[in-house]
């Protein structure tokens, strides 16, 4: 049997390349890390319905509830679900005719994540104003945070060639834009973490006026529609009263689940990084209890094979 080594080369990157990309070496990591946590707990746990419901977790987005800061900002796809869920948990804040502040923002995300830095939330702010403890809406703070989140590296990387710009003041406003353009596309295009797509960060760059404003380019990049449906997470800002309104509609169930993650009121003092780790895995064995009679039926009958 003959076969074409380019092809089976090429094939070969390319499942690397999707393994990689899909950071799967990560959860799987992660996964038998839980699994072996989890059976010091139940020794005998089901491992394949275990594998499932984590995986289950993960396709929903629910596998960050409770995880540490470490876990939860691991992976871009980490990231964008965290931003999700803390939208469809705090969605009733969008038709708050009141502003949040920075303080309130990070009490809220730590009901989620207990070590979430705080450092992350101001930065958020200070994209709009840089004024001491400053309010915003809310609808305006989940974009620039899932952007300022998602795109962490890229921003802290861009921020840093915007001050070495002003330092070299001496150039042109024209020039010190054009200077600030090339550097950002080498960073692009030599970066190992996710950025904004060249094209519209070439489409930001161009609309900007002579004297740059590099948080304004942020709010920008962070409002742009095609940002937001390509992370895919969050609905469009012309979205959010349909979206609101489904989320008013969802089932008494996860009513029921949302108000026990807010209701949990994790202990601050006490925080260590497995315990949160620990709640996670109690959401999947519960996931796994839900229907005691079906699973003894199963290992009744599974039983009968075990040597």
């Amino acid at each position: 049997m003959s076969f074409d080594t380019n092809e089976l080369i090429e094939s070969l990157s390319c499942e690397n390349n999707y393994i990689s990309r899909n950071h799967i070496v990560e959860y799987l990591n992660d996964s038998v890390e839980q699994l072996l946590e989890i059976k010091n707990i139940d020794p005998k746990v089901d491992v394949l319905e275990f594998f499932t419901e984590y995986f289950k977790t993960v396709l929903e987005g629910n596998h960050i509830l409770y995880r540490d800061f470490l876990f939860v900002s691991s992976t871009p796809y980490n990231r964008a679900c965290f931003v999700q869920k803390f939208l469809e948990l705090f969605f009733q804040l969008l038709s708050k005719d009141e502003k949040v502040n920075s303080f309130e923002m990070h009490s809220l995300l730590m009901l989620i994540c207990v070590n979430f830095p705080k450092n992350l939330v101001d930065k958020c702010f200070r994209i709009l104003s840089r004024d001491d403890n400053p309010k915003i809406w809310f609808k305006d703070f989940i974009y620039l945070f899932q952007f300022q989140f998602y795109y962490q590296e890229f921003i802290q990387e861009s921020m840093q060639i915007y001050d070495d710009g002003k330092m070299n003041s001496d150039e042109k406003s024209n020039d010190q834009l054009k200077i600030f353009s090339d550097k950002i596309f080498c960073l692009i295009a030599e970066s190992k973490y996710e950025c904004p797509p060249l094209n519209l960060i070439k489409e930001a760059l161009n609309e900007a006026n002579k004297e740059f404003d590099f948080f304004e380019f942020l709010h920008k990049l962070a409002l742009n529609e095609k940002i937001i449906k390509l992370i895919g997470k969050l609905p469009c800002p012309n979205e959010l009263i349909d979206y609101e309104q489904k989320l008013e509609n969802i089932d008494k169930s996860k009513k029921e689940v949302r108000e026990q993650i807010l209701s949990d009121g994790l202990n601050l003092s006490n925080f260590k990084p497995n315990g949160l780790k620990q709640k996670s895995l109690t959401n999947i064995s519960s996931c796994m209890a839900k229907n005691p009679s079906e699973k003894k039926c199963s290992s009744d009958s599974s039983s009968d094979t075990d040597t």
